[in-house]
């Protein structure tokens, strides 16, 4: 099979380096346009760092499977709704506020310890999340 300018990048392509350690920003951009054309998708839509961001904050905040899920789930939620990139930015920063919610559940405290309530948790078109009743396991 001869090679051709459009094949995927195989692990093998990838730059050596150790766990965690900083990669060739080029190889993720090829890999970033490669996807988005096998998807059909304009790369101008893609914001990288969106998806890394909150990726990061999933696995951090959360746990590191949560990073790929979390993101996944966004995509899910802003193709379904045939939005675009500002509707991913809006819908992040909702998730983002709940990974806040979730480390610092009772919110900060005054100067006395006590709590001054949990954090605004309005989403950023104003509106707030429906109510909880799966906490503790799934509804």
């Amino acid at each position: 099979m001869a090679a051709d300018d459009t094949a995927l990048p195989s692990a093998a392509d990838a730059p050596a380096s150790p766990a965690g350690g900083p990669q060739d920003p080029a190889l993720l951009d090829r890999w970033v346009d490669r996807v988005a054309a096998l998807l059909e998708l304009p790369v101008h839509e893609v914001d990288v760092s969106l998806v890394l961001d909150l990726a990061r904050d999933a696995a951090h905040g959360v746990a590191r499977p949560a990073a790929p899920l979390t993101t996944f789930l966004l995509g899910l939620a802003v193709g379904r709704a045939g939005g675009g990139v500002d509707d991913a930015r809006r819908l992040a920063a909702d998730i983002a506020a709940e990974i806040a919610h979730l480390r610092d559940p009772v919110g900060p405290l005054d100067a006395d310890g006590r709590s001054r309530g949990g954090p605004d948790l309005l989403r950023a078109d104003g509106r707030r999340p429906p109510a909880r009743t799966d906490v503790g396991g799934r509804a």
